[in-house]
C-alpha cells in the first residue's frame, strides 16, 4: 500500500506514534505510514521552534546595538508616554530616552549616536555604530532612519514580525528597566505617572551594577573606570533643596522641599528633585535627604500627579492619533487608537467651555483652602453632586445640631464645588462623544489621517542639533571627528588661500592695537553640493565677525547688488527659446581677489595663530566684513567693463558684451553666462581665468539651488531636491499627498478658525517650514498664493493655520518633481483650452478682438481678488509675466489700502503690474541687444479697470486713488504698454489671487508652464 495513502487512512499521524502503531494494529505489519514531508501536516501541525544558536558575539563597542520602544503608557508627570531602550551588546550599557509620541523617536536615535560616538572618542578608541537591530515598527523602520544609516555607514538589522526573540537584548534590558523602576514606585507608593523618573533611575543603576554573563558593570566597561555607590540614594524619598542665597531674604526658608526622582547621568554630583510647587525637575547640586521616611502627605504627590495630567490633557489627546496606522505587525492591540480619539484629538481645545475645569477653577479652590491651610485629598474617589449633597446634607451628619467652624463650612463648600464640576464634566463628555461620533460618520478615514500627519509633523523637534550640519561645527569637533582628514584638508586649502592672496599683513603687537576696533573671526565650516545634494567637496572658510564693525570707524558702503532671480528666468527662458547654451564658472575665494580701502584689525582664532600670529592688519575683503561683497562686486564690474561688457540699466549685475552679444549674470562669485556665439563664449571664460582663480564648471546645471535641464529644445528649471528635503523634514513620510494646495474659502476659515495658539516652539517650527516654503516658489509659482497667504499669519500662528501649511507640504509631496518649462509648444499647456489667449479691446463696454497671446514674447496679466482678507478687507494683487510658454515673474500680495469696489481694485493692480511688465520688457530688450524694446501687452479681466487705464472712464471716481499707481494711464497714452481684456477663464493670475478648485487650478497651473519635469538622457 502507498506510503501517502496509508498516512492518510490514519489521520495524519505524528512519526513518533509509527512503531507504537505497529504493536498495537495486527494487520499492519512493518509498513512505513509516516512520508519524510506531508504538507498537510506541516499547515496543521507547525509550531514556533525556539532557536537555540547563540547571538552572534561582538567584541568592540557599538559594534551592534540593539533598540525597542516601550508604550504607551499613561502619561508620566512630563506628559512622556513612551520609552526607547538602547543597548549596547559588546558592554550591556543600556541608555532610555522618553518621548510623547513615537515621530519623535528617530531624533533620540540620531541624537544618541552621535553622543555615544563621542564618549568613545573620549573614553575608547573611536568606535562608532556599526550596526542596529531593532523590530519593523514604523517608528525605527521608515525612510528617515534609512537615509540616516546610511549616511553614517550603519547597518541595519530589522527583526522578524512577530519574533521578539530576534531582539532578546533589548526585550530582557526593557524588562529588567521597567521593573525595577515599579518596584521603587511601589516601595514608597508613588503615583503611575512617576515612572519617567524611576525607569531612568533604575536604567542609572543597572548600568552600574551585575548583569548577567558579564564580569565587569556594563558602566566599567564602557568608561573604562568603577562605579562608585556613596551618593546613592532612595528614589522618592523626601529632598531639601537648598535656595541660594541671591534668590531669597534673611525672612524666608533656606531649603525648599521636593521628591528625589533620579541623577544626572554623566556625574555623581548632581541629583534630579522634583518640585511639586512648580511642577519642574531641577538639577541641583546642595541638597538633603531623608531617607527614613517617605514623603509627608501635605506634599500631596497624588494630588500634583492628578494637576499635571490635567494640564497635559489637551495636548496628549489631541496627539494621541498619531500611533494609529504606525504600528509593527508585532505590536500589541493596545498600541493602536480608535478613530474616535482621533476625532477628539481635534474637537478638544481645552478651554474649559461646557463645565470643564479649568487652572483658574483649580486655583480658585486652592486659594479657598490656604487661608485655614487645610489640605485636601484630591486622591479619593470621584462622587456626583447628588452623592455630595447626600453626604453634607443634615440627616447625614451626626452633629447636625451642632454649629459648624469656619473650617467645616468651608470643606463642605469646596467639596460641593467639585463635585458639581464633575457632575458638569460627565455631562460634557457625553455630548462630546455623541458629536464625535457623528463627525467620524461624516469624515472618514482620510480625515484623520490629515490631522495626524498635521500634529506628527509639529511634534517633530523645531532644530535637530544632531542632525549633520557642517556649519554648527566647532574647530575642535572638525579635526576630531569621523571625518577629520576631509575637514583637515579643507582648513589646509584655506589657510593655503589666505597666504596666497596676501590676506594679512605682518603679525601685528598687542600693544598696536590697542584702543583699536579689533574684529575676531570664526572657522566656519560647510559642504558643496551638487544638483541631486550628493557632497562634492568639504569646504572651511575664515570668516570675520563683522557685526562688531562700526559704521564711519571700519566701514563706509556695504551694499553689494546680486543678480533678481526674475532676472535670471529672464535669461534662462531665453536662452531657451534662442536656442543658447548656459555655462556655469565660479570663482575660488572670491572676496580675497579684492582690495580693502578701510584699514581693520583682526583678532587671529587660536588655531590659526600658528601661521599668522594672534593679531594682523586685513588687507583683503574678507568674507564676513560688512564691505567684502560690495568691494568684490566693485571689482568683477569694473574688470568686465574693461574688456567690452555694459551692465544693464535695469539689473547691474547682467553684463552683455556690445560685439560679442555674450550675457553674464553674476552672483556673488557663481558666474552664468550665455550667448550665441560659443567661441566668444569661450574667449570670455579664457579672460575671466587669467584675470581670477576660476572654476569651470561646464554647461550649467545647478545654480543657486535650481536644477538646469535641457530636453528636446526645451528649458527645464526645478528644485525637486530641496523639495524631497523638506517633505521628508516636515511630513516624516511623505504618506499625505493633495491635489491642490489650499482648499477655496480657506483664508475665511483660518480667520474664524484660527484654533489654539502655538506655543514659542511650535511657532518656531512654522516659521522654518514657511521659510523653505517662500525658496521652493522660485520654481513653484503654484503654491505662491498659499505661501503668501499662510505668512501673513506668522505673528499670531495657531494650530489651524500650521494644519494649512502642511497642507501646501502635502501637495509639494504629491508634486515633487514638478518644475518650469521653457520652449514652443509646452506640452504642459497641449490639450488646454486657451493655449494662445484671444485678447480684445474695450470701448464703452463693447468688445473687439485683437489678437491672440502665444505666450512667447513677454506678456503680462493682472488680477485682483476683491477683499480677500476678512481681517482687514484688503485685496489681493496678482501678476504673471511669461516668456517662451513658462511663467519667469510672478507676484501674489496684498494692496496697501482698502479698495472701495471690484474695478478700483483692478485699476490699482494694473498700475502695480505696469512697473513690473516694463522691468520685464526693457531686459528682455536689452539681453537681446535691442535699441527699442517691443510694446509689452498686459492683459486684465476687468472691462471697467481696463477702460480707466485708458483715460475713456470717469476718474472722478478714481481721484482718492494714490497718484503713483495712475502711472499706467500715463504708460499707455505714452504708447509704453497696451492694456487689453481677456475673459476670466483665461486669466493666468487668478491662482495669484484666491485658491482656485482642482480643475481650474490645474488648467492654470499647466498655463503657466508648471509641469511634471522631463529628462534628457544625461540626467537619467
Amino acid at each position: 500500500m502507498p506510503q501517502r495513502l496509508l498516512h492518510a487512512r490514519l489521520g495524519h499521524p505524528g512519526k513518533h506514534m509509527e512503531g507504537k502503531l505497529n504493536a498495537l494494529m495486527d494487520d499492519l505489519g512493518d509498513h512505513s505510514f509516516c512520508p519524510s514531508f506531508c504538507s498537510s501536516c506541516t499547515e496543521a501541525k507547525m509550531t514556533r521552534k525556539a532557536s537555540r544558536e547563540p547571538m552572534s558575539i561582538v567584541t568592540e563597542k557599538l559594534e551592534r546595538v540593539h533598540m525597542d520602544l516601550w508604550g504607551p503608557v499613561e502619561p508620566s508627570m512630563q506628559g512622556m508616554r513612551y520609552m526607547l531602550t538602547i543597548t549596547d551588546q559588546a558592554t550591556g550599557r543600556v541608555w532610555v530616552y522618553f518621548s510623547r509620541d513615537k515621530m519623535r523617536i528617530i531624533e533620540k536615535i540620531k541624537a544618541w549616536v552621535v553622543v555615544a560616538e563621542a564618549e568613545c572618542q573620549q573614553y575608547g578608541k573611536g568606535e562608532k555604530v556599526m550596526a542596529v537591530r531593532f523590530d519593523r515598527g514604523k517608528e525605527f523602520l521608515n525612510e528617515a532612519m534609512k537615509v540616516f544609516c546610511t549616511g553614517r555607514a550603519i547597518r541595519i538589522e530589522p527583526t522578524v514580525g512577530y519574533h521578539p526573540e530576534g531582539n532578546g537584548i533589548s526585550e530582557r534590558s526593557m524588562r529588567t528597566i521597567s521593573e525595577r523602576g515599579a518596584a521603587m514606585r511601589h516601595e514608597i507608593d508613588l503615583p503611575a505617572a512617576y515612572w519617567e523618573f524611576s525607569n531612568a533611575t533604575a536604567a542609572y543603576l543597572r548600568n552600574r551594577g551585575v548583569v548577567k554573563g558579564m564580569t565587569k558593570s556594563p558602566w566599567e566597561l564602557w568608561r573604562g573606570e568603577k562605579p562608585r555607590a556613596r551618593h546613592l540614594r532612595v528614589f522618592g524619598c523626601p529632598a531639601w533643596v537648598l535656595i541660594p542665597k541671591e534668590k531669597r531674604t534673611k525672612l524666608l526658608k533656606k531649603a525648599w522641599q521636593g521628591v528625589f526622582v533620579g541623577y544626572k547621568e554623566e556625574t555623581d554630583k548632581i541629583y534630579l528633585v522634583w518640585n511639586p510647587a512648580d511642577k519642574k525637575v531641577h538639577e541641583v547640586r546642595f541638597v538633603e535627604f531623608d531617607e527614613s521616611k517617605y514623603m509627608d502627605n501635605t506634599i500631596s504627590l497624588r494630588q500634583e500627579s492628578q494637576s499635571q495630567h490635567d494640564d497635559e490633557k489637551e495636548d496628549i489627546r489631541e496627539h494621541e492619533e498619531l500611533t494609529d496606522d504606525e504600528t509593527d505587525a508585532g505590536d500589541s492591540a493596545k498600541d493602536r487608537i480608535t478613530d474616535q480619539q482621533a476625532i477628539e484629538a481635534e474637537e478638544d481645545d481645552g478651554d474649559g467651555a461646557d463645565g470643564n475645569p479649568t487652572d483658574r477653577d483649580t486655583a480658585d479652590s486652592e486659594e479657598e483652602l490656604q487661608g485655614d491651610t487645610i489640605i485636601v485629598n484630591t486622591g479619593e474617589a470621584d462622587i456626583s453632586s447628588t452623592e455630595a449633597e447626600e453626604r453634607l446634607s443634615p440627616s447625614n451628619n451626626a452633629n447636625s445640631d451642632q454649629p459648624k467652624t469656619r473650617s467645616q463650612i468651608r470643606r463642605e463648600a469646596v467639596a460641593l464645588k467639585r463635585a458639581e464640576k464633575q457632575q458638569a464634566e460627565l455631562e460634557r463628555r457625553q455630548r462630546e462623544e455623541q458629536h464625535m461620533a457623528e463627525r467620524l460618520k461624516k469624515r472618514g478615514e482620510s480625515g484623520r489621517k490629515e490631522r495626524a500627519m498635521v500634529a506628527r509633523a509639529l511634534l517633530q523637534p523645531n532644530t535637530d542639533i544632531y542632525d549633520f550640519d557642517p556649519k554648527k561645527l566647532t574647530f575642535q569637533q572638525a579635526v576630531e571627528g569621523s571625518e577629520k582628514d576631509k575637514w583637515v584638508g579643507a582648513i589646509d586649502e584655506e589657510v593655503q588661500n589666505l597666504i596666497r592672496r596676501q590676506t594679512f599683513s605682518d603679525e601685528i603687537n598687542e600693544v598696536d592695537v590697542q584702543g583699536k576696533e579689533v574684529v575676531d573671526a570664526k572657522l566656519v565650516f560647510d559642504h558643496k553640493k551638487d544638483k541631486d545634494g550628493k557632497i562634492q567637496r568639504y569646504k572651511a572658510r575664515l570668516v570675520a565677525r563683522g557685526f562688531t564693525q562700526k559704521h564711519g570707524v571700519n566701514c563706509e558702503e556695504t551694499f553689494a547688488p546680486t543678480i533678481r532671480l526674475d532676472a535670471m528666468r529672464i535669461i534662462l527662458a531665453l536662452a531657451a527659446k534662442k536656442g543658447w547654451k548656459i555655462y556655469q564658472m565660479d570663482a575660488v575665494a572670491a572676496f580675497l581677489a579684492a582690495d580693502l580701502k578701510e584699514k581693520i584689525f583682526m583678532k587671529v582664532p587660536t588655531e590659526l595663530q600658528q601661521y599668522f600670529g594672534k593679531y594682523v592688519q586685513i588687507l583683503k575683503s574678507l568674507y564676513g566684513l560688512k564691505q567684502a561683497a560690495r568691494m568684490w562686486y566693485l571689482l568683477v564690474s569694473d574688470y568686465l567693463k574693461e574688456i567690452g561688457f555694459s551692465p544693464m540699466a535695469v539689473d547691474p549685475t547682467i553684463f552683455r558684451h556690445t560685439e560679442w552679444g555674450v550675457i553674464i549674470g553674476v552672483h556673488v562669485d557663481d558666474f552664468m553666462i550665455t550667448g550665441e556665439d560659443e567661441v566668444a563664449i569661450e574667449k570670455v571664460k579664457e579672460k575671466l581665468k587669467g584675470r581670477f582663480e576660476m572654476k569651470d564648471l561646464g554647461e550649467a546645471e545647478n545654480i543657486l539651488g535650481i536644477r538646469i535641464q535641457r530636453y528636446k529644445g526645451k528649458l527645464i528649471i526645478d528644485q525637486s531636491q530641496f523639495a524631497k528635503e523638506t517633505v521628508a523634514q516636515f511630513l516624516y513620510d511623505d504618506s499625505m499627498k493633495l491635489a491642490t494646495p489650499m482648499e477655496p474659502e480657506a483664508i475665511r476659515k483660518l480667520v474664524e478658525e484660527p484654533g489654539r495658539p502655538l506655543n514659542h516652539d511650535e511657532w518656531l517650527k512654522y516659521v522654518e517650514l514657511l521659510g523653505k516654503l517662500i525658496w521652493l516658489c522660485n520654481t513653484r509659482f503654484d503654491i505662491i498664493f498659499a505661501v503668501n497667504r499662510m505668512a501673513s499669519f506668522t505673528v499670531e500662528a495657531c494650530w489651524n493655520h500650521w494644519k494649512a501649511l502642511l497642507r501646501i507640504l502635502g501637495y509639494v509631496s504629491r508634486t515633487i518633481h514638478y518644475g518650469i518649462t521653457y520652449g514652443r509648444n509646452n506640452e504642459h499647456a497641449e490639450g488646454v483650452e486657451g493655449s494662445n489667449i484671444d485678447y480684445y479691446s474695450i470701448d464703452h463696454n463693447i468688445e473687439g478682438h485683437v489678437g491672440s497671446a502665444g505666450l512667447q514674447d513677454g506678456e503680462a496679466f493682472s488680477d485682483t481678488d476683491y477683499a480677500t482678507d476678512p481681517r482687514d478687507r484688503k485685496s489681493i494683487l496678482g501678476f504673471v509675466f511669461m516668456v517662451y510658454g513658462g511663467a519667469v515673474m510672478t507676484y501674489s500680495k496684498k494692496m496697501k489700502s482698502v479698495a472701495r469696489s471690484t474695478t478700483e481694485a483692478e485699476y490699482v493692480g494694473m498700475g502695480e503690474a505696469t512697473k513690473a511688465a516694463l522691468w520685464g520688457r526693457r531686459l528682455l530688450a536689452e539681453l537681446e541687444g535691442k535699441g527699442e524694446q517691443a510694446v509689452p501687452l498686459l492683459l486684465g479681466d476687468n472691462k471697467g479697470a481696463v477702460q480707466l487705464t485708458r483715460g475713456v472712464s470717469n476718474t472722478s471716481k478714481i481721484k482718492h486713488i494714490d497718484t503713483a499707481f495712475h502711472h499706467v494711464v500715463d504708460e499707455v497714452k505714452q504708447g509704453r504698454i497696451q492694456v487689453f481684456w481677456v475673459p476670466g477663464e483665461n486669466m493666468l493670475a487668478d491662482g495669484m489671487t484666491k485658491p482656485l478648485p482642482r480643475e481650474a487650478f490645474e488648467r492654470n497651473r499647466r498655463r503657466i508652464g508648471i509641469g511634471p519635469i522631463r529628462y534628457d538622457s544625461r540626467c537619467n
